[in-house]
């Protein structure tokens, strides 16, 4: 099974300004689901696409985590999480048989959650 895990992390929020790279105890916020992709035993890639800089620096620090910087126009409050994926799939070099889209905003889903759903 080769399974991609997409995590969209913008830069802008408008509610919580930086709200991706905030911390939450003692990690930024996107960690959470980056951590909780790299020990799934579901997951064979994991891709963090975003417009911010720092959340693409966040991401690049983990090991066997792909970015993917993010155009301004899917980075727009108008642009859906499907039009991204969209994008990114008709952009891959490689096929998934699964595409998991991991929204940074649900910090507390684990590993065992993900390999549950599986």
């Amino acid at each position: 099974m080769n399974n991609i895990a997409i995590i969209p992390a913008r830069g802008g929020s408008k509610r919580l300004p930086g709200k991706n790279y905030k911390l939450l105890g003692e990690k930024p916020l996107i960690s959470h689901s980056i951590e909780a992709a790299l020990k799934s035993n579901s997951i064979t890639k994991i891709l963090v696409s975003s417009d911010s800089e720092e959340i693409l620096n966040i991401a690049g620090n983990y090991k066997n985590v792909d970015i993917h910087e993010r155009n301004k126009e899917l980075s727009s409050d108008n642009a859906t999480a499907l039009e991204l994926v969209e994008h990114i799939f008709l952009n891959l070099e490689n096929s998934f048989d699964f595409i998991t889209l991991m929204l940074p905003t649900c910090p507390f889903r684990t590993s065992n959650h993900i390999d549950e759903g599986f």
